[in-house]
């Protein structure tokens, strides 16, 4: 594409395939269209075939109980758990996109060989607050969750801790907000 805006090039001089035609004029308008654009975007259009492939692999396991042992407002629950993860990216883009001469694409290179894995353990408890049975005013069932998970990305030295903490209240049987 950049060949047909520069008026310098060879394909616009003596012997060149638009020889003696001016360079592409992007002030066009499909409803004005400048004629001498015409051979040159024929010229320029391509078929670019890039080719981009993804892996993905990953494994969990999971423990948990929503009845660890009650209370007096109801089951107290907790899960752990552990994943491993494992992504990968190629990309190899064709000539044309190597060459950085398209609008629209990456800037020139010889595509992505990447990947990264991922180990996490997480652990989550739920203890119910009130429940109908306590008969409170607005207060018909109400429940706070803690969670924690740490991630290590081994593919690159970097580690994360995420906690949560959230709740769940219902004043009233049909209207709940978390």
């Amino acid at each position: 594409f950049n060949r047909i805006l520069n008026q310098n090039d060879p394909i616009f001089q003596e012997g060149g395939q638009f020889a003696g035609m001016p360079a592409y004029n992007p002030f066009g308008y499909y409803r004005n269209p400048i004629e001498s654009n015409f051979a040159l975007t024929d010229f320029a259009n391509g078929r670019l075939k890039d080719k981009s492939t993804t892996s993905l692999s990953d494994f969990w396991v999971d423990l948990s109980s929503g009845n660890l042992w009650e209370l007096a407002t109801g089951n107290v629950g907790a899960a752990l758990g552990y994943s491993y993860r494992s992504e990968g990216l190629t990309e190899s883009p064709d000539t044309i996109n190597r060459n950085g001469d398209t609008i629209g694409s990456s800037p020139k290179g010889e595509g992505t060989n990447a990947d990264r894995d991922i180990q996490s353990i997480y652990g989550s408890v739920r203890l119910p607050i009130t429940s109908p049975d306590n008969e409170i005013p607005f207060m018909y069932a109400t429940t706070i969750e803690a969670a924690i998970r740490y991630e290590d990305f081994r593919t690159s030295d970097r580690s994360t801790w995420s906690p949560k903490i959230s709740g769940r209240w219902l004043p009233i049987e049909e209207v709940a907000v978390r």
